[in-house]
């Protein structure tokens, strides 16, 4: 019984781990993502304040 448990809670462990591991994969994928349009919106920001300067 006692041994039934013990296999029982390190699979359930296993589990809980394999989903932390998946969900922080998609948490870096998301911070990328979220980085990247940063640099784009930076990138934007900065060519529209050139643009203003030269009379364009």
């Amino acid at each position: 019984m006692l041994k039934a448990s013990e296999v029982r809670l390190e699979e359930e462990a296993k589990q809980s781990e394999a989903e932390v591991q998946a969900t922080a994969a998609k948490l870096f994928a998301l911070i990328d993502s979220i980085s990247k349009h940063k640099e784009y919106m930076d990138s934007k920001i900065s060519e529209v304040k050139t643009q203003s300067r030269c009379g364009n």
